[in-house]
């Protein structure tokens, strides 16, 4: 049997979704098919902590998840630490406000729910957790490349 998600909110304000949905289909350029899909119930009844994040969240459903919320101050700091890594000269709120230009229609049709937030804050998620993503993807990859160098010929200037 289908469900349809809640479009609504529980504050009975639903403007922006009509805003939202009035966007999505008088744009021309949109063709993001809907990828992101909530796990079936039927699979995570059998085993929920293998669908829950544990430490860290990503992205809008697992945003205002109280038992994660511990971790979101780490994200800012790493996000911050990699956005001024960039020395673009572009301030965070601008980068924000490009992404929710850019792609905030994009972000909300790629998900099978609606998010009960603000599209200013929905770009701000995904922009400090795109920048903590970039992060954990380098530290993967130099922890990745010094396996390799201890691994060869190379490994005692590693670790001298």
């Amino acid at each position: 049997m289908f469900i349809i998600p809640k479009i609504v909110s529980t504050t009975g304000r639903s403007n922006n979704f009509v805003d939202t949905i009035t966007k999505i289909i008088n744009e021309d350029q949109i063709e993001v098919p809907i990828s992101i899909f909530k796990a079936p119930t039927s699979a995570t009844s059998a085993k929920p902590e293998a669908y829950v994040p544990q430490l860290v969240g990503l992205g809008p459903v697992h945003y205002s998840r109280r038992e994660l919320q511990h971790m979101q101050m780490y994200k800012v700091m790493e996000a911050k630490r990699i956005h001024n890594g960039f020395k673009s000269g572009l301030k965070f709120d601008k980068v924000a406000e490009i992404l929710d230009q850019i792609a905030g229609v994009s972000i909300r049709a790629s998900y099978n729910i609606y998010f009960d937030m603000e599209d200013d804050v929905l770009a701000c998620v995904m922009a400090v957790d795109g920048l903590f993503l970039f992060h954990l993807l380098c530290c993967c990859r130099n922890r990745i490349s010094k396996e390799i160098l201890i691994k060869s010929s190379l490994s005692h200037v590693v670790n001298s």
